[in-house]
């Protein structure tokens, strides 16, 4: 008999009788490399769709909102991604100063609403480098 062992997502690991709820303000650890200076995925925008995976819209920030730490703005990640790359909600932050600005940006490309699918772990480079490879992966996996 085989045993199957599943890594478990921020809220399945939480108390059992808790549900997970993700809500705008919410700071989160997240999974990243030693090397990377410590800091928290908060919660910005929470965008639902009818026949789309939510997208889960973050500010990386330092863990006391200074700005010693890591800034990215704005991060749009399928929820997913987001549940693979966070490990526990940390209390609460405030998103960058140009967050809403970001995310109206965002919203008006024409290219539509590009997100990650990935987890991210602190870098931004190696967060698109994996994006990239997953879509190539995504390609070549698709009948021709």
């Amino acid at each position: 008999m085989s045993t199957r062992i599943r890594r478990l997502n921020a809220c399945e690991a939480s108390l059992s009788s808790e549900i997970c709820v993700l809500s705008a303000g919410q700071s989160w650890r997240y999974r990243s490399q030693a090397s990377i200076a410590p800091s928290r995925l908060v919660i910005g925008a929470i965008l639902t769709f009818e026949n789309r995976e939510r997208i889960i819209c973050v500010s990386v920030r330092a863990p006391d909102q200074s700005d010693d730490g890591p800034d990215i703005p704005f991060l749009p990640l399928s929820e997913p991604a987001f549940m693979a790359s966070v490990t526990e909600v940390d209390g609460t932050g405030e998103v960058a100063a140009s967050f809403a600005d970001e995310l109206a940006a965002w919203h008006a490309d024409p290219r539509g609403l590009s997100v990650f699918t990935v987890p991210f772990d602190g870098s931004l480079d190696r967060t698109i480098a994996r994006q990239m490879q997953a879509i190539l992966e995504e390609r070549d996996a698709s009948p021709q």
